[in-house]
């Protein structure tokens, strides 16, 4: 194996690391959510606190989250 192969090796350990601590998180958080999003304050729509049970930002926020880490 070359670095690089170390490197995407390390990677991908790692990632799957980081998944299934969020999967555990998550599933910690099964409760209702409240409905409204921790970010800005507006209402959680009631399809999406079904869809992604524990939610705590609506959808608007978690994509601006989602794009500032993968900034």
């Amino acid at each position: 194996m070359d670095e690089g192969d170390l490197a995407q090796d390390w990677q991908a350990r790692s990632n799957a690391a980081a998944i299934a601590a969020h999967r555990h998180a998550m599933a910690a958080n099964r409760g209702p959510a409240t409905g409204i999003c921790t970010e800005c304050g507006d209402e959680i729509p009631p399809r999406r606190r079904e869809a992604v049970p524990g939610c705590v930002l609506c959808v608007d926020c978690q994509a601006g989250a989602e794009r500032a880490a993968g900034a």
